[in-house]
C-alpha cells in the first residue's frame, strides 16, 4: 500500500513538473497585462529569468523572478537628488511570488506571499515633494485583467540595501536590512499587519550633520489602515542600544504625520561606541553609567520641514569630560 501511494505521489509531481511550462506562459501573459494596466513605470526582466515551480512550496506554486528591476515613478525629478540610483525604485536578485495552487490551475491567480531577496530599495522624494514610489495608476484601464487577486499574508525582504532621501530637507538615510517581514491581511481594500525588521549599518545625514551606527538595530510595530489613515501601534525599537516604544499616525490626503516615542530607565552602559562618539564630538561628555529617560515627538506635513521636540533626563549618571579628563559624578 505504501509503495502504491508513493508511486501515485511521484506521478503527480511529475505531471506538475512537466505541465509547469504550459502554465508559465499563461501566468506571464496575465502578469504582463496586470502590470501594464496597474503601473505607471517600467518593469524589466528577461523571460529566461522567470521560472514556475509547483514542487518547491507544494501545495503552493512559486513564480521566481531573477534580476528584477522596477524603475522610479516618472514624475519625480531625478537630477535634483544628486543620487546615482535615482532612476530605480527596486532591484532584486530574486523575487518569489507564491500563489495558491488551486487558483493557478484554474487560471484565477491568488497571490499569497512575496519574497524579495538580495538587492536594493530606494525610497526617494525630490525637492518639490514628488516621490519615486507612487507607481500605481489612480484609475485602472477598461481592459484591466481580473484574473489576479491579491490576498497577501506575508511579505519579506532579506539582505536589502535601503536608501531613503527626502529632498526638501536634504535628509538621507541608508541601512542594510538583514531580515524583515510583514504578516497579516493585505488586500486591495486595506491591511492589518505585523511588521518586524533587523537592520545594520544605519547612517543618517542632513547637510553637514552626520550620524552613523555600525551595530544592529531592531524595529517592530503593528500597522492598520482605516480609510485615509495609517496607524502605527505598539512601536518597539532598539536603537543605539536603547529600547524605545511609541505610536504613530499618517493621513494620506493631507500627508500629515505624527510620532511619539519614549524610553524609560535605559542603561547608559548599553550605549555603543557610535553614540558615545556622538556625545564626545557635540557635547564633549561621554556617559559612563546611570539611567536615561527620553520623550520624542515628531510632527509634520508633506514637504514642509518637520517639527520635533526632545525631552531627556539622566538619573544618577556619571559623565566623563573628554576635554578636561574629569568626571562629573551624580549628574
Amino acid at each position: 500500500m505504501v509503495w502504491i501511494l508513493a508511486g501515485v505521489w511521484l506521478v503527480l509531481l511529475g505531471v506538475l513538473y512537466f505541465s509547469s511550462g504550459r502554465y508559465l506562459n499563461l501566468v506571464l501573459k496575465a502578469l504582463q497585462s496586470e502590470l501594464t494596466n496597474r503601473l505607471t513605470t517600467e518593469v524589466r526582466i528577461r523571460k529566461s529569468n522567470i521560472h514556475l515551480s509547483f514542487i518547491k512550496s507544494f501545495p503552493h506554486a512559486e513564480l521566481e523572478l531573477d534580476s528584477l528591476l522596477i524603475r522610479s515613478a516618472p514624475a519625480m525629478d531625478q537630477r535634483s537628488l544628486c543620487f546615482s540610483g535615482a532612476d530605480t525604485l527596486l532591484y532584486a536578485h530574486r523575487v518569489v511570488l507564491v500563489f495558491d495552487l488551486r487558483s493557478l490551475l484554474s487560471e484565477r491567480y491568488v497571490l499569497r506571499e512575496v519574497k524579495i531577496q538580495e538587492g536594493c530599495l530606494y525610497v526617494l522624494t525630490d525637492r518639490m515633494g514628488k516621490d519615486n514610489y507612487s507607481i500605481l495608476r489612480t484609475t485602472a484601464s477598461d481592459t484591466l485583467n481580473d484574473a489576479f487577486e491579491m490576498n497577501l499574508q506575508k511579505v519579506s525582504l532579506n539582505t536589502i540595501r535601503l536608501v531613503y532621501i527626502y529632498g526638501a530637507n536634504n535628509v538621507r538615510v541608508c541601512a542594510r536590512v538583514n531580515k524583515s517581514f510583514l504578516t497579516g491581511v493585505f488586500t486591495d481594500k486595506g491591511f492589518n499587519l505585523h511588521a518586524k525588521a533587523y537592520t545594520q549599518k544605519v547612517k543618517y545625514q542632513q547637510d553637514d550633520y552626520l550620524l552613523q551606527h555600525n551595530g544592529s538595530d531592531y524595529f517592530e510595530t503593528h500597522l492598520s489602515e482605516k480609510g485615509d489613515h495609517l496607524q502605527f501601534n505598539a512601536i518597539q525599537l532598539v536603537l543605539y542600544g536603547i529600547p524605545i516604544s511609541g505610536t504613530g499616525a499618517y493621513e494620506y490626503n493631507t500627508e500629515a504625520y505624527q510620532f511619539k516615542l519614549s524610553t524609560r530607565n535605559a542603561s547608559l552602559r548599553k550605549l555603543d561606541a557610535s553614540i558615545n562618539s556622538f556625545y564626545s564630538e557635540y557635547v564633549s561628555l561621554t556617559p559612563q553609567k546611570g539611567n536615561l529617560d527620553i520623550d520624542f515627538q515628531l510632527t509634520g506635513k508633506g514637504s514642509e520641514s518637520p517639527y520635533y521636540q526632545v525631552n531627556y533626563r539622566m538619573q544618577d549618571a556619571v559623565l566623563r569630560d573628554d576635554r578636561s579628563r574629569t568626571k562629573l559624578e551624580a549628574f
